[in-house]
């Protein structure tokens, strides 16, 4: 029942509630000579009559300390018959079990809101949603990561942008390093690369969180630089959205002197120490082709096996 304490009266809103005035209810309630004799009163017992004696007791008072109380409201003649049944003569004891009274307890989709189509709508930082995408990484089949067609897009994608001289500089750059990689790769098997995978989606996970609670511009990628992971704020800074740069490639919305930069840079850190970050300067792009200054860093993090497995890079635009 809705009650508007500020006008004293019943809000009539709903039709399960018959509109009467709340002074004639109380007057109804407490004034026991308002029930005349003769009147239509349904003979059910007060509530104080069904209290048990154990009740009372903690109450520390009788039935007798609040006089006789009637079982049902009926006072002037504006009062009208609650419509709905069984809730004339209603105790205190029966609000809990009653499913319009009662107050909503909590359910076992506590974790799932509803938006206002009224469907469930899930809530990402809930822990039963967390565990389920957790056990979603070792559930599901996974396959081993095919890094070589990222390093095909790389040259198809420079061969295309840059002259032959900046091709030849992103070649020499993939040629420090990518020895050193084949060689530490040649013992892994398949399920050693199966194992790599699910832990950098694991891993994923734990950045997703860790880069929620951050209000710095994130994006996590491969070592191919095929984009696993934006922020939110890194879309507010380029203007692109989350569907638009999963699974493209970080270099692809930077400036020509930047992916050569950070193609150098990468070859010389990629076999350091994880714990480094590289601080340096690019140009981001938007999609209207605006390009914006930034400082930025990036940190090489490792997989299982000592390789590089993906990057973390954090962008601040120099204003």
């Amino acid at each position: 029942m809705l009650h508007d304490v500020d006008n004293g009266k019943f809000n009539g809103d709903s039709p399960d509630v018959p509109s009467v005035p709340a002074m004639d209810l109380m007057d109804s309630y407490t004034h026991v000579n308002n029930v005349h004799s003769g009147e239509d009163v349904l003979a059910t017992p007060s509530w104080n009559e069904q209290q048990s004696p154990m009740r009372q007791v903690v109450l520390g008072q009788s039935s007798s300390d609040f006089g006789a109380i009637p079982s049902s409201f009926s006072g002037g003649q504006n009062m009208q018959e609650p419509s709905l049944p069984g809730h004339a003569g209603m105790n205190p004891a029966s609000l809990e079990k009653d499913p319009v009274m009662a107050p909503p307890m909590p359910t076992q989709d506590a974790g799932i809101r509803r938006g206002h189509s009224g469907r469930p709508e899930q809530d990402p930082n809930s822990e039963y949603v967390w565990k389920q995408r957790v056990a979603k990484v070792y559930r599901d089949k996974t396959e081993p990561f095919r890094y070589t067609e990222g390093y095909h897009i790389l040259l198809k994608y420079a061969t295309q942008k840059y002259d032959k001289a900046d091709v030849l500089r992103i070649v020499r750059a993939l040629a420090i390093y990518r020895p050193s990689l084949i060689a530490l790769q040649m013992p892994l098997s398949e399920e050693d690369e199966i194992f790599v995978e699910r832990a950098f989606q694991r891993t994923i996970l734990e950045f997703e969180k860790l880069i929620s609670l951050s209000g710095t511009p994130t994006v996590v990628w491969r070592r191919t630089c095929e984009i696993s992971l934006v922020g939110t704020e890194f879309c507010m800074l380029t203007q692109w959205s989350k569907e638009d740069l999963m699974g493209k490639y970080i270099y692809q919305f930077m400036d020509k002197e930047s992916v050569l930069n950070y193609w150098e840079m990468f070859a010389n850190h990629a076999f350091e120490n994880t714990s480094q970050s590289i601080m340096t300067k690019c140009v981001l792009l938007t999609p209207s082709g605006k390009s914006i200054p930034c400082t930025w860093c990036f940190t090489i993090k490792r997989d299982p096996f000592e390789l590089p497995g993906f990057v973390v890079g954090n962008f601040l635009p120099i204003m």
